[in-house]
C-alpha cells in the first residue's frame, strides 16, 4: 500500500500507488543428493499510470538445479531467471567447494541475455567469477 513509483521520464515525480505481489513454487528432492526448485512470481500496480516506468505487471520464473558431489563439500548448480513478459534471462552456473569448515571457494558464470529488458540491459555485464569465502 502506497509505494512510490519511478516515472518514465526523468523530469517526472514518483507516483504513490498500491501494488501486489504474489508467488507460487515448488522445491523437490528426489534423492541422490539432487535438488529442483521451481518458481513463478509477479507484481502489478493497481490504478496504473502511463507515466510510471515500470509496466502493469511483471512475471518472472525461476529454476534450480543443483548436484552435490563427494560427501556433500561440492555443489554443482544452475540458477536460471526468466522474465516471462519480455523473454530475457539472467542464468548463473556455479561450482562451489567446502575445503574445511568455514572455508568455501567458488567459480561460476553469469550469462544476461535479451534487447533492453529485465535483463537483457546488462548483456555487457555477462562474466566469468571466482570467490573465496571464510565464515567464522
Amino acid at each position: 500500500m502506497g509505494r512510490y513509483y519511478e516515472p518514465e521520464s526523468i523530469y517526472g515525480q514518483p507516483l504513490k500507488k498500491d501494488g501486489y505481489k504474489w508467488l507460487g513454487g515448488v522445491d523437490w528432492s528426489p534423492g541422490n543428493d539432487w535438488s529442483l526448485t521451481a518458481q513463478l512470481s509477479g507484481d502489478g500496480i493497481l490504478n496504473h499510470d502511463d507515466r510510471l516506468a515500470d509496466s502493469r505487471h511483471a512475471t518472472t520464473a525461476t529454476l534450480n538445479i543443483s548436484k552435490e558431489f563427494l560427501h556433500q563439500t561440492l555443489t554443482i548448480s544452475n540458477m536460471l531467471y526468466w522474465s516471462v513478459d519480455d523473454g530475457e534471462i539472467f542464468d548463473r552456473i556455479k561450482a562451489e567447494y567446502e575445503m574445511k569448515d568455514g572455508l568455501h571457494l567458488s567459480a561460476g558464470i553469469d550469462v544476461f541475455n535479451g534487447e533492453d529488458g529485465r535483463y537483457g540491459v546488462y548483456e555487457d555485464n555477462s562474466q566469468v567469477w571466482v570467490k573465496a569465502k571464510y565464515n567464522f
